[in-house]
């Protein structure tokens, strides 16, 4: 009977103690308490951000990728399977995509930070409610006339014409002619356009997803998953993205490559030279879109600093005020050139972090020294809640 009493002691404790863990885990994923109505009073310039991110976005696809037909990566492919199947409901491919995207984002709604899905869900929003610029009713849309014609980098037979991976060909194979006269989409066989537009476009979605991170978002789909793994491992965005990415390529492009060869995808002819071209368009276009992330939010990319001045002591008290959360440690010395007592101070933080240091520092010391150096490996518990 004391056996089994003390089982079930021991079952409750554990239950109260899983209970307890997360809650706390809760706590760290949403210091900020925010939530889908109270982030416009809270944070009204995050949410602003991005929807200038979603619309950047929306610019990369229609000007850049479209054009290139490059094989989508991320969720975003069993999207472009549904419209490439079902040619009609090409124009709410944006809707697709956020309905491919709500199962993922009630999975890791608890599982990464609130604010990151709370911002997610609004870029969405964003991105369905500027696609309607970009939707070509009835083939009567200026904007999309002017996309495709105006800003075309390539227009074979001048004007009133433009290159089209899915174009009227105008090379007649058999007869040897050239049909020079033909207007609006064609096809001469040209595959270079693919690799520039490609690359414009992964340039353009970096900047968008760049714009997104800094605010603590993302543009949803395969970025809910890198920030997760990255989160759990502290890896950079950018690295995870392109792993996670890549897989989901490697699905779409057999996939697609397959439908398109067994001529199953409308208005879209095989044409095998163009294919591979579009896969390696696709490459160029992920490792130009992790490039720009990584080189503009290194997110866990981590410094040391190291401050000299002869008001280490003010610093300090400084750093205490403001809530500085990394460890630092304090020297003291004598300085080589005027042979004046000095202090040094050493610290690790994140690179993002690294300007508001020095502005904070330079506010007590206008005088301070300071140098820095990137950390290439680190081993042990480190705060990143400032990025997180």
């Amino acid at each position: 009977m004391n056996n089994r009493t003390n089982l079930e002691q021991k079952k409750s404790a554990k239950k109260e103690l899983r209970k307890k863990q997360n809650e706390e885990f809760q706590k760290t994923l949403n210091p900020y308490n925010v939530n889908l109505l109270n982030i416009w009073k809270k944070f009204p310039k995050k949410v602003l951000w991005m929807f200038v991110s979603a619309f950047l976005y929306n610019i990369a696809i229609a000007v850049f990728l479209k054009k290139a037909a490059t094989i989508a990566s991320g969720t975003s492919s069993l999207s472009q399977i549904i419209t490439f199947l079902a040619p009609s409901t090409e124009q709410f491919y944006g809707l697709f995509y956020v309905l491919v995207n709500l199962p993922l984002m009630f999975i890791f709604w608890r599982k990464n930070p609130r604010m990151f899905m709370v911002l997610t869900y609004y870029w969405m929003l964003f991105q369905i409610i500027v696609q309607l610029i970009f939707i070509d009713y009835n083939k009567a849309n200026p904007i999309v006339k002017f996309i495709n014609e105006s800003l075309s980098i390539y227009n074979p037979n001048g004007k009133g014409s433009y290159w089209d991976p899915y174009g009227k060909e105008i090379i007649d194979t058999k007869l040897g002619t050239i049909n020079l006269t033909q207007k609006g989409p064609i096809w001469n066989r040209a595959t270079w356009p693919v690799l520039i537009y490609a690359a414009l476009g992964g340039i353009c979605e970096g900047f968008a997803s760049v714009i997104a991170w800094r605010q603590r978002g993302s543009i949803g789909g395969t970025s809910v998953i890198s920030n997760y793994i990255a989160y759990k491992n502290k890896k950079p965005v950018g690295n995870v993205f392109l792993i996670v990415a890549l897989c989901f390529s490697s699905f779409s492009t057999i996939v697609i490559g397959s439908l398109e060869a067994a001529g199953k995808i409308s208005k879209h002819p095989w044409r095998s030279e163009q294919f591979i071209v579009r896969v390696m368009g696709t490459f160029v276009y992920l490792f130009l879109f992790t490039i720009i992330v990584n080189k503009f939010y290194p997110k866990y990319k981590k410094v040391k600093i190291e401050i000299y001045s002869d008001k280490i002591e003010w610093i300090v008290e400084h750093f205490k005020k403001i809530g500085y959360i990394h460890a630092f440690n304090i020297f003291y010395g004598i300085s080589g050139f005027k042979h004046h007592d000095l202090g040094k101070i050493e610290t690790i933080a994140l690179y993002l972090e690294k300007e508001y240091i020095f502005e904070q520092i330079k506010s007590i010391d206008t005088h301070a020294w300071i140098c820095t150096s990137n950390i290439h490996d680190l081993n042990g518990h480190f705060d990143t809640s400032t990025v997180d």
